[in-house]
């Protein structure tokens, strides 16, 4: 072996090329007893010490999908009654009823729950304030009902 300019060891019958020395660098040779490294080490969990994380984690909230739905349908019926009172308002009161009726069948989804008496009270109230055309309360909640018989005798 001789030791070359660059400090490296080389082997007999090697020839340092300007080529190759130029182009890439000369060949370095690794000492194969540096290489000889454990992969593997064994612990004690007396001699292990973990530290808790310091960042704070985010709560996960569980969302009722079916609850999430039924709030954005109230928003879409809420903009569609107050759409349809203004075109009830020029038009009899027997054509409000059959538009009101088709409507609700449209939403079925809010039949047996708190958001039915919600939209039914604001029906009420919407039309008792801005068209010609009043209904009663009870009148608006048989529009409903009516609605579950006739998809009830459809199944």
């Amino acid at each position: 072996k001789k030791l070359t300019p660059s400090g490296t060891e080389t082997k007999s019958g090697q020839n340092d090329s300007n080529e190759s020395n130029h182009l890439m660098g000369s060949v370095r040779y690794e000492n194969r007893a540096a290489q000889n490294i454990p992969r593997e080490e064994i612990a004690n969990a007396e001699d292990l010490h973990v530290a808790p994380s310091h960042e704070d984690e985010e709560p996960i909230s569980a969302v009722d999908v079916a609850e999430e739905n039924l709030k954005n349908d109230v928003a879409s019926i809420q903009s569609e009654i107050n759409s349809l009172i203004e075109v009830v308002s020029h038009r009899s009161k027997e054509e409000g009823i059959s538009l009101f009726k088709t409507l609700l069948s449209n939403y079925p989804q809010f039949i047996g729950t708190t958001y039915q008496q919600l939209l039914s009270q604001m029906l009420h109230d919407a039309s008792n304030k801005a068209g010609p055309h009043h209904f009663e309360l009870s009148e608006i909640n048989s529009w409903w009902i009516e609605r579950e018989d006739t998809s009830s005798n459809n199944q």
